[in-house]
């Protein structure tokens, strides 16, 4: 069975590799793997070129520079375990890219969207804009951006009202980000305004005396006191901040001091939510939806939640003994030795924490598993068909740093030893392209058609075979080399002198 993201882990990894040509093993210089100029190393783990799943290819001199080529739009992954991103998550304009490279990853990454392009170096130094030749920018939202986290942001649209400049502490405008609408400063800290949800603040020197107006209003000397509305919604007070704080929100509640401790999610709208604490002493949060007391905050209290379902926890000495009850609710911890609850369909279990967690969910029809000791040290992670328990299931695990494996269920088996990178960074295909095959100093990839490859000392000694056409293959190097085709005929070659065996007839021999 092929299951989900694991399977798609195998699938992809693996689909060069049925049906391999015979191989070509000059190591150090060039091991060349599928008998095609598109599928090759050389120089250890330096030098490489490998075509992907979609029809495109990697190449590169790890970890100086690396390329991916003809990376599709949509409708698949860009590298095991790597879903393409969502249209609807990228920057307006942008799209997925068509190619990128690296240098020295995560230094410098560049990416090519067909008419756009981004870079990045160090993920501080951001550029995104119009490739030279394609025209500019006419679409609403499109726009070019040169950043330089946290000192220096711009950025360039068709429409002039857009554009901004900012240069961090001296001055500047800058327009949607970091979740505003608008930030304005003059030798910051001395000057700062900004602009949410309708309300604009300007702060003189941020972040101590503060003015609200707008679609809210209020008046704060941080900390000694402040009070802030939005009027119809919910109106908030404080004194000596975050010691004593008062709140009341009609349309969803203000945030909680006691809702820190409790360890369900916050309650929905319903009336009028009332906050209040004085830390350490008291918290309370009070809606038609829900009970919230604390004393000596955050260590004694209860909740006490009506809708939408029912739940009640008690807090003996928050963190560490919690019990709560209440539809599709469940906690009992004992902390540090014993925890274990069920929250909508999530099991998880915590003994002596961090020394062993396990956790159980299903989505649709796939049933996983996670279990840890230590977080990393053994990591695995079993996916299988809720219908059909019985069945064999797929996997990935991790002896850190020791070793990786894969397992499709499906006949698809892969591992990797050493392996340090992979469990920190399962998701990152370009830490795991530049940096993870200096540590493979033996890899072994097997198929269901019966095609088995592993390697040693990045191909230095390479050994394969097929079940299926009984064919296999050993490599020293260029040194020595035995082959044995699909007819059952040997040779083998040392150095570059080749000594073909021919198979006995022994039907000739009695014509003779």
């Amino acid at each position: 069975m092929t299951l989900s993201r694991i399977g798609v882990w195998l699938f992809l990894a693996g689909a060069v590799a049925c049906g391999r040509a015979e191989e070509t093993n000059f190591w150090p210089l060039k091991v060349t793997e599928t008998g095609t100029a598109d599928d090759w190393t050389a120089a250890g783990p330096f030098l490489f070129s490998e075509p992907t799943a979609q029809g495109g290819r990697i190449f590169g001199f790890r970890p100086f520079y690396v390329e991916w080529d003809s990376i599709p739009h949509f409708g698949g992954a860009l590298e095991p375990g790597i879903p393409l991103i969502p249209e609807s998550n990228l920057p307006p304009g942008q799209k997925p890219a068509l190619e990128e490279y690296t240098v020295l990853y995560p230094l410098f990454h560049y990416r090519d969207y067909g008419s756009t392009y981004s870079w990045s170096i160090f993920e501080l130094i951001d550029d995104y804009g119009r490739k030279a030749g394609t025209g500019p920018f006419v679409a609403q939202g499109e726009a070019t951006t040169f950043d330089i986290w946290p000192l220096y942001f711009s950025r360039h649209s068709p429409n002039a009202s857009e554009n901004y400049h900012a240069l961090l502490p001296i001055g500047g405008h800058i327009q949607d980000k970091l979740g505003f609408a608008q930030v304005s400063f003059i030798l910051f800290p001395l000057y700062v305004q900004y602009e949410r949800e309708g309300a604009v603040t300007t702060e003189v020197p941020f972040p101590i005396l503060r003015f609200t107006r707008g679609a809210e209003h209020g008046f704060e000397l941080w900390p000694l006191f402040g009070h802030r509305e939005r009027p119809g919604e919910w109106d908030r007070r404080y004194a000596l901040w975050p010691l004593i704080w008062k709140s009341t929100a009609r349309t969803e509640p203000a945030f909680s001091f006691a809702s820190l401790a409790a360890s369900a999610p916050a309650a929905p709208s319903e009336g009028v939510t009332r906050d209040l604490a004085v830390l350490p002493f008291y918290a309370s949060t009070e809606s038609p939806a829900l009970t919230d007391r604390d004393y000596l905050w955050p260590f004694f209290g209860y909740t006490d939640r009506r809708a939408p379902y029912r739940y009640h926890e008690t807090r003996y000495f928050w963190p560490f003994f919690v019990q709560g009850r209440g539809e599709n609710h469940y906690h009992n911890r004992w902390g540090p030795f014993y925890t274990h609850s069920v929250v909508l369909g999530v099991d998880k279990t915590w003994v002596l924490f961090p020394a062993y967690r396990r956790a159980v969910w299903q989505t649709g029809n796939i049933a996983e598993s996670r279990t840890q000791l230590l977080y990393f040290l053994y990591w695995r992670q079993n996916e299988w068909k809720a219908s059909d328990p019985a069945a064999a299931p797929a996997y990935k695990v991790h002896y850190w740093p020791l070793l990786s494996a894969w397992d499709n269920g499906a006949g698809s088996r892969q591992w990797q030893a050493l392996s340090p990178l992979e469990v920190f960074f399962p998701d990152n295909r370009e830490m795991r392209r530049t940096w993870g095959p200096f540590f493979a100093l033996c890899t072994h990839d097997e198929e269901p058609g019966g095609a088995v490859r592993t390697s040693l000392l990045w191909n230095a000694i390479t050994w394969q075979s097929n079940r299926a056409l009984g064919t296999s293959e050993f490599h020293l190097g260029p040194l020595f080399s035995m082959r044995r085709d699909a007819s059952g005929r040997r040779s083998w070659r040392m150095f570059t002198l080749a000594f073909p065996r021919a198979r006995h007839n022994l039907a000739r021999t009695a014509d003779r």
